[in-house]
């Protein structure tokens, strides 16, 4: 019976109030977002549409302007575009606004102790808490006495200290830690009163961040970013107990990338690639104490150096020496072998600009390190004409000669005297100085074409050569006595180097001891160069050490009359079989011992022991 009454009490229900149903559903429709969007859309993608067009119909497509006539879907359609624009620059494009730290929410209470009464130590739930002198310190939740839960510290001058999570009267769970001036200095996690987890450190500001990441007992430690006063990047990757260590990246103060890798208590060390100052990568290998790890590089061989290196190096050398210079890295380094720069002419170039250029046959005979070959050109053949050394000398005119380097001629021919207007100046074609040059005897070919007989133009000496001469630039290493090998065919994992010199800032000085003796060797070759790059910021550095540089070509110089006085003060250290030697001007008076590491040396050197 009772089932019965309510099944008709529900009836009578649903028939009262249907009519009021369909009509709440009507106006719930009338304000549903999807349905006004799909009324919407439709009429306004066609207007788009017909603004794009931009195909005038009739007078009234267009509104006057004084004199002028503006077309109304053109005018729409540039709205369109500007506020499409200013759409996707904020949304794409615009720097992001730092969110302000999320405020805990405020507890109120009337519910008040002093923090020494004894009544509050029975108490559970919200309350005030006094300090001394009266002023309320603490508003939140207590339980037994001790703040536990959500709640704000405050100083005795009212400024706010702290929001958010509280464990046993310290900083526990999420909250908000603020300056004296009452902007945020953290915003994170906590335990124990030190930050932990992720979290946020602002500037005295509140707005400029200066840490984003992961914190351990207070420190950073983690993976986070670092940045600077003025909200520079500085530094991304992995920290521990504060310090950059892991793997990372660091910026310079404008922000350009300085290093990228491996880093060992705040300093880059390890694996790595150092940087220029305008972001261009100098170097990559080993690192040491933020700088190339240069003792790993005494015994590395030449493949390694241009592995590791990304800058060209200028290249020094003499009769018995050789160093690669890379400028911007601040290192000169001295292989084990001889190089010799063979600097190739064309003497048709004086009047041909497009003559192109011939190497000399294997048999020439030189004189010097650095041979200088003319050679003239004629109909489809070749012939070399004589040659002269850097110094003018004529190809027989020295005392010792050594062997050219092995170099193919392009197309060998029937050797034919030479004219003695195309000889060197001091030499002539049948005798004299001048050497006359015969090819090699090419292999038998079908139908040989006759090789007319060139017409001859006078050939200049290496002196008086002009500038526009044509030339190319062969380095040759020697690769064992007086076997000499071209770049582009040496193995350059067979040459070593032997010594590395160091002329950047900040020369470290490594740990003195007993072991410190005065060195007392005659300046180098890698002395003139590490004293040529310290000159152009002192031109007075070392200046009794003399030498000159041929600085004809940036990237061949050759180095000559270098002084032999003792004239440059040396102090060498062995440390682990490898000789480091700090190098001054010989007036300095400066005295190296167990007790002092006396002033910065000026450059130093290491070289296995």
């Amino acid at each position: 019976m009772f089932k019965l009454l309510a099944s008709i009490f529900k009836r009578v229900v649903t028939a009262v109030t249907n009519p009021f149903r369909m009509l709440v559903v009507r106006i719930q429709r009338m304000f549903n977002v999807n349905i006004l969007t799909a009324k919407l859309i439709p009429p306004l993608t066609k207007k788009v549409k017909a603004l794009v067009t931009l195909k005038p119909q009739s007078p009234q497509d267009y509104f006057s302007v004084g004199r002028y006539w503006v077309y109304k879907k053109l005018f729409l359609t540039l709205i369109l575009v500007l506020c499409a624009a200013v759409f996707l620059y904020f949304s794409m494009f615009a720097p992001k606004v730092t969110p302000k730290p999320s405020q805990p929410e405020q507890v109120m209470t009337t519910v008040t102790f002093d923090f020494d009464d004894m009544a509050l130590a029975d108490y559970t739930g919200v309350a005030n808490i006094r300090a001394a002198d009266g002023t309320v310190v603490y508003v939140g939740d207590v339980v037994a006495g001790v703040c536990t839960g959500n709640g704000t510290l405050r100083d005795r001058k009212g400024r706010l200290v702290y929001e958010g999570g509280f464990e046993n009267n310290q900083y526990s769970g999420q909250g908000v830690r603020y300056w004296p001036s009452g902007n945020p200095m953290y915003e994170g996690g906590f335990e124990k009163n030190q930050y932990s987890g992720e979290g946020v450190l602002y500037a005295e500001d509140g707005r400029t961040v200066l840490y984003a990441g992961s914190f351990k007992g207070g420190l950073r430690d983690g993976a986070g970013k670092a940045y600077g006063e003025s909200g520079t990047l500085l530094y991304e990757g992995e920290f521990a107990e504060d310090l950059y260590h892991g793997s990372g990246t660091e910026y310079y103060e404008n922000g350009i990338i300085a290093y990228t890798g491996q880093f060992f208590r705040g300093e880059p060390q390890g694996e790595g690639t150092l940087y220029s100052t305008q972001g261009r990568a100098l170097y990559t290998g080993s690192v040491y104490a933020g700088k190339i790890n240069y003792s790993a590089l005494v015994g590395a061989t030449l493949a390694d150096l241009e592995a590791a290196f990304t800058e060209t190096p200028c290249i020094y050398y003499n009769d018995t020496e050789s160093v690669f210079l890379y400028q911007e890295a601040g290192v000169v380094i001295t292989v084990d072998c001889r190089v010799r720069v063979d600097v190739w002419e064309n003497a048709n170039a004086a009047a041909d600009q497009s003559a192109p250029l011939y190497y000399m046959p294997a048999s020439v005979q030189t004189t010097g390190a650095t041979v200088r070959a003319v050679h003239a050109q004629g109909g489809t053949g070749i012939r070399t004409v004589g040659w002269v050394n850097s110094g003018g000398e004529s190809s027989s005119g020295g005392t010792s000669a050594t062997p050219a380097p092995a170099t193919p001629a392009p197309t060998a021919v029937p050797a034919t005297p030479v004219p003695a207007a195309m000889a060197p100046s001091g030499s002539t074609a049948s005798g004299g100085t001048a050497a006359s040059v015969t090819a090699p005897t090419p292999s038998p070919t079908p139908n040989p074409t006759p090789i007319p007989s060139p017409t001859p133009s006078p050939v200049p000496s290496a002196a008086a050569a002009p500038d526009f001469i044509q030339k190319n630039l062969t380095l040759y290493f020697e690769i064992d006595s007086n076997i000499w090998q071209a770049e582009a065919d040496l193995d350059k994992t067979k040459v070593f180097v032997s010594e590395v010199t160091v002329c950047a800032d900040n020369i470290p000085l490594e740990t003195l001891s007993a072991d410190v003796y005065e060195e007392d060797r005659p300046p180098a070759i890698q002395d003139c160069v590490a004293i040529e790059r310290l000159r152009r910021d002192e031109a007075t550095a070392f200046s009794n050490v003399t030498f000159q540089l041929d600085q004809q070509n940036k990237l061949f110089v050759e180095v000559s009359g270098v002084s032999y006085a003792n004239q440059i003060q040396r102090y060498g250290l062995e440390k682990d079989g490898l000789v480091y030697e700090y190098c001054y001007p010989y007036d300095t008076g400066t005295v190296l011992d167990t007790d002092t590491a006396g002033t910065a040396p000026m450059y130093y050197s290491i070289r296995k022991g």
